[in-house]
């Protein structure tokens, strides 16, 4: 169930799904909640992975230049002498360290392409506009 606060501090269902959910909950139920990831900054992440993937040829499928990626800014682990990077799913990452990835991968992105990073923040806006 996905809920959203109000500026009253009250907290709503996000949509119909949470709605339905939150009818078999009885008052005065205590729920545990969560707070998850930010799903924009998510989506600017793959944005900013499709501007990456764009701007190079060793790659041609856009999953392994993330790996690929994430493995050269320290999110990996390692078996038996392989490296496998780490999961960006939202249940897996939260968000303090999320933004780490972002920042570093951006960085890298910017470095290997000669770019200011400032001006992939910018490309990532027009995803969005």
């Amino acid at each position: 169930m996905h809920i959203t606060k109000t500026k009253y501090g009250n907290y709503i269902p996000s949509d119909d799904e949470s709605a339905e959910a939150s009818r078999s909950v009885k008052v005065g139920t205590e729920l545990e909640a969560t707070v998850a990831r930010n799903p924009q900054h998510h989506r600017k992440f793959m944005a900013l992975i499709k501007i990456g993937f764009d701007s190079q040829e060793k790659f041609l499928n856009i999953n392994h230049y993330r790996y690929e990626l994430m493995i050269r800014c320290g999110f990996f682990t390692e078996e038996h002498g392989k490296f496998y990077a780490e999961s960006i799913a939202f249940k897996n990452m939260g968000q303090e360290k999320f933004n780490k990835v972002y920042t570093l991968v951006l960085d890298l992105i910017a470095h290997e392409t000669d770019t200011k990073p400032e001006i992939i923040r910018q490309e990532i806006e027009k995803f969005f506009t």
